[in-house]
């Protein structure tokens, strides 16, 4: 594997990792520990994230770690996936309606 696809793997492993526990977040420790991804790795990872909208870092109250989690642009993203496919798939009980004189059944 390139270099490049390997940064690319890190920081898609480390992405996803966030998305785990009901998306409430991990430290740099943590995403070490679930991932294998080294801290530097993982970090640099994350400020990529950050800087493209997908992560954001929230101070660790009574500490000086912080946890990254999962940004608002991620929810976004999904609603409009649904809102597309819900579409799609109106548009095809449409069609079989139109085609068939029947409604489709789930």
């Amino acid at each position: 594997m390139s270099e490049i696809t390997q940064s690319v793997h890190k920081a898609g492993k480390v992405l996803e990792c966030l998305f785990e526990d009901d998306f409430k977040g991990k430290t740099i420790k943590e995403i070490w520990d679930l991932t294998g991804v080294d801290p530097q790795s993982a970090r640099r990872s994350l400020l990529t994230w950050e800087a493209l909208g997908w992560v954001v870092e929230t101070p660790v109250s009574g500490g000086k770690a912080s946890r990254w989690i999962v940004a608002e642009k991620l929810a976004n993203i999904s609603a409009s996936y649904r809102r597309t496919a819900l579409e799609q798939i109106h548009l095809i009980e449409e069609n079989y309606k139109r085609i068939t004189g029947e409604e489709l059944r789930a």
